[in-house]
């Protein structure tokens, strides 16, 4: 999916999103809602992209940090490939049902990313996330995957700040 606006490296908006669909419905209504203010809209599909390239470049300095951060939380370690990469033992042990926590975590314990606004969407309700050991985390937006508008709101309103 890519970066629709800007250079490699300059994302304002970091999406993470698996199904192609839901990605376009998100970036089409980003840039219908923020026009020429939207930035550069990147989409990663798995969790691999984010952890094993997008954050290394991004401690090489090649990535910019991003002023949004979205996540869905089901996503899956890879696309099926023959070399994709070897699943670590987190992913193993948790699925892909808890791939954007995982991602949420990293971005953690980032120095440059632990304050960038991040949203978290998924089918699961509240409580599933709770069952998941997901209690809440301060400054990070939950909103259900069913509601699109919901997220984007969100996007702009931590885009305002």
């Amino acid at each position: 999916m890519g970066i629709e606006k800007g250079e490699l490296g300059m994302t304002e908006i970091l999406i993470m999103e698996d199904d192609p669909r839901m990605g376009d419905l998100l970036k089409d209504k980003l840039l219908q809602r923020l026009g020429e203010r939207s930035g550069g809209i990147e989409i990663l599909e798995t969790e691999s992209e984010f952890r094993l390239a997008w954050l290394n470049e991004y401690r090489e300095g090649r990535r910019q940090t991003p002023r949004v951060i979205v996540i869905d939380v089901m996503l899956p370690w890879t696309q099926a490939a023959p070399d994709q990469p070897a699943r670590p033992v987190d992913v193993i042990e948790g699925g892909h049902v808890r791939a954007g926590l995982r991602c949420r975590a990293e971005i953690a314990q980032i120095e440059g990313l632990k304050n960038v606004p991040l949203i978290l969407y998924s089918s699961l309700t509240a409580d599933d996330l709770r069952k998941l050991g997901w209690e809440g985390t301060p400054g990070v937006i939950y909103v259900s995957k069913d509601d699109g508008d919901e997220i984007v709101n969100e996007v702009v309103k931590a885009l305002a700040r």
